[in-house]
């Protein structure tokens, strides 16, 4: 599993950005809670990229992330 908080470039959560996951299978996308949250289930063990984005805009850097276990 990997969770977390969406936040803007001042540490605020980003109610709604877009969190993109990116690694084995396809392309995950899922839209953070109102508090910023997010959660992907159901990985494979490996490694993956993460991107938040605003709903229409920036895109912040691909983060590297790694599943052990879900």
């Amino acid at each position: 599993m990997i969770r977390g908080m969406a936040r803007d470039a001042k540490g605020q959560p980003l109610a709604g950005g877009i969190v993109v996951l990116l690694g084995t299978g396809a392309p995950r996308t899922m839209k953070a809670a109102d508090d910023g949250s997010y959660e992907f289930r159901g990985l494979s063990i490996g490694s993956y990229r993460l991107q938040v984005a605003r709903k229409f805009g920036k895109r912040g850097p691909f983060v590297d992330v790694r599943v052990e276990e879900d």
